[in-house]
């Protein structure tokens, strides 16, 4: 297993949130675990645009302590260049929208495209990487902004990286939860795909199945049962979602699911809940059916 992937789930599940304060820019966050500290963090944040109803979402590298400074420099840097930047996108977007349809949404992007996320590139800060997106969130474009230039233009589903369109893979429900958990990340960053897939498969499979198996004598009574049940079915989400979600098709998912870009305090409590609902209601069934003892 990747050990980034690793370091990376540790600090999501026991690591302590910080803060850094930018100033204009907004307070950054990332949470850390002094126990396994990893090389480099992402750092996130939102901020509104002053001509633009919804906040982007900004992204940036870091150390346990804070942003790189030299990331912090080139977002401010990014937003004293931004009417160059609207600027040479209006010269841009003719010569991309010529053959496609639904070319006025492009033509007229300054009144339907808001900037949805931006993020930089690298310690270094090779680049910064900006994603404008319609508000209905149905057409977006993307672009490197880089010595002063807008570079790598990229309009709605084009991909210079050969990475397949979102038909090209099947989506199942828990391709969907683990969109919801990748989006919920950006404002919580102890949350993510893989851990509400983990608790899915716990409250919905791997809790009523126990007290189901513990019914049955043979694998009841055995010493090590629990032990290697608990055990394997603890690693199988973040083993499933490691090697499932590769760059390429977790690229396709994000693109195939476009709604919610945010999650709010009632729909979190909502996804917490439905498995816990789930589970009691699965256990009442097999009770009620005296598949297992329970004392009603």
């Amino acid at each position: 297993m990747n050990m980034e992937f690793i370091k990376r789930l540790a600090n999501n599940l026991f690591g302590k949130r910080k803060t850094y304060d930018a100033k204009e820019l907004g307070i950054f966050y990332s949470k850390v675990w002094n126990c396994w500290k990893n090389e480099s963090y992402y750092w996130f944040t939102s901020m509104k645009f002053s001509v633009y109803r919804e906040e982007t979402f900004l992204c940036i590298n870091g150390d346990s302590d804070a942003p790189f400074q030299p990331q912090i420099a080139c977002l401010r840097e990014l937003l004293d260049n931004w009417e160059e930047i609207r600027s040479q996108i209006s010269r841009i977007i003719p010569k991309h929208v010529r053959y496609i349809k639904n070319k006025e949404v492009f033509i007229y992007w300054k009144e339907r495209f808001y900037p949805e996320s931006v993020d930089v590139f690298g310690a270094e800060t090779n680049g910064v990487k900006i994603t404008f997106s319609t508000y209905d969130l149905n057409h977006s474009f993307s672009f490197v902004w880089r010595d002063g230039h807008v570079r790598d233009f990229v309009l709605e589903n084009e991909e210079k990286e050969n990475i397949p369109y979102p038909e090209a893979y099947t989506y199942y429900l828990f391709d969907y939860l683990y969109y919801i958990g990748e989006i919920w990340e950006k404002s919580n960053s102890r949350m993510c795909g893989s851990i509400l897939l983990f608790w899915y498969y716990t409250f919905i499979f791997v809790i009523p199945v126990y007290f189901l198996l513990l019914h049955i004598q043979e694998i009841g009574r055995a010493d090590n049962f629990p032990l290697y049940y608990i055990g394997f079915n603890f690693l199988f989400p973040f083993l499933f979602s490691w090697v499932r979600y590769r760059k390429k098709r977790k690229s396709a998912l994000m693109k195939h699911y476009r709604y919610p870009k945010k999650i709010k305090i009632i729909s979190a409590i909502f996804f917490l809940l439905v498995p816990i609902v789930i589970c009691g209601l699965e256990i009442w069934i097999y009770g009620k059916q005296g598949w297992i003892n329970i004392v009603y």
